[in-house]
């Protein structure tokens, strides 16, 4: 019997995948709603919501793109404190980064933990950061180190 898995069923498909089953194993599917029968209705239904699917993640892409462009049309500044021996007190952390660019950009709200840094810096300059916006979208943050 084929059917179309309406959730993940763990050894025989993903969500949304169509199968053949044994028709016993098949109706305890249904039963549980893990699943629907093919017929020409639900397959219709099914290739309706897959292209909605892909045409909301077509746009997601397109407004992450246009987020990238705004991120890396700035560069940020974070203020810290230098020693007697000219090296910074303590570290620059994700959100320090993630709080400098939501400063500059108000109505972003960024995710610290898509943040790719290296938090080995010790003293003041520039340098750039990598946040992940998108898995096939990367900006690339400016960052400028300057004290008091």
């Amino acid at each position: 019997m084929k059917v179309i898995l309406l959730t993940d069923v763990k050894g025989h498909g993903k969500k949304d995948q169509i199968i053949d089953l044994s028709s016993g194993y098949a109706n305890f599917l249904i039963k549980n709603k893990q699943a629907v029968i093919a017929t020409d209705s639900n397959l219709d239904i099914l290739h309706d919501n897959q292209e909605k699917a892909k045409e909301e993640a077509a746009k997601l892409k397109q407004d992450m793109i246009i987020l990238k462009d705004l991120i890396e049309s700035h560069s940020y500044d974070i203020v810290v404190r230098l020693g007697a021996d000219g090296l910074m007190l303590g570290t620059i952390t994700s959100k320090m980064i993630i709080e400098a660019v939501e400063k500059v950009l108000p109505n972003v709200k960024l995710d610290k933990r898509k943040l790719v840094y290296d938090n080995s810096r010790s003293g003041v300059g520039s340098f750039e950061s990598i946040l992940n916006l998108h898995p096939e979208v990367q900006a690339k943050i400016k960052i400028n180190v300057i004290t008091k």
